[in-house]
């Protein structure tokens, strides 16, 4: 059993701050085997929420993780590109790794990429505008698991239902790092 780890915020109030998201992981990496619930073939901790004093300094260190910056860059091209085909991640990368032919439907598509997702009816785009006209909107969001094409989630449903995206009053007035983030999207 492949057991993914699966932090969900939503909290009013958080209490924990970070100075990078490499300190948020480490932190999070012990608590949730010791407080997480288990469910299906993960296990998660609910409401818990936290800041990051330092929002752009995101990379994970963690030998553990054996994360891979190259790939890492090959997937998130793959995503922008809004092509759901494993071929395309295959040219940036230089090989399709196993976990997307095993996801890959018979014509190599696969259905919970998240860019293919992002790019129907335009929605980081929207999202992005949203934010640059109103840095405050709830409405900032772009949905990735969609109940209308259920039927073609068969082995590559996605693991993310949505994200929005916030802006808290504190960000709202560094309007030189809600450029920074904006422009990374």
């Amino acid at each position: 059993m492949n057991t993914a780890i699966i932090i969900i915020i939503n909290i009013k109030k958080m209490e924990n701050k970070f100075e990078n998201a490499n300190e948020a992981f480490k932190y999070y990496k012990w608590q949730i085997p010791e407080y997480g619930i288990q469910f299906d073939d993960t296990q998660a901790l609910f409401n818990v929420g936290f800041y990051l004093e330092n929002p752009m300094d995101n990379l994970i260190e963690d030998q553990d993780r054996d994360w891979k910056w190259n790939y890492a860059e090959a997937e998130w091209q793959w995503y922008l590109s809004g092509d759901r085909n494993i071929k395309k991640l295959g040219e940036l990368y230089g090989k399709v790794p196993e976990i997307w032919k095993r996801m890959a439907d018979v014509n190599d598509n696969v259905n919970s990429n998240y860019g293919w997702q992002w790019q129907r009816n335009k929605q980081l785009n929207e999202a992005i505008y949203l934010l640059k006209r109103n840095p405050r909107t709830r409405q900032a969001c772009i949905s990735i698991f969609d109940g209308k094409e259920y039927d073609k989630y068969t082995h590559d449903t996605p693991c993310t239902y949505a994200v929005q995206f916030t802006i808290i009053d504190h960000f709202a007035h560094n309007l030189h790092l809600y450029d920074n983030i904006i422009e990374k999207l």
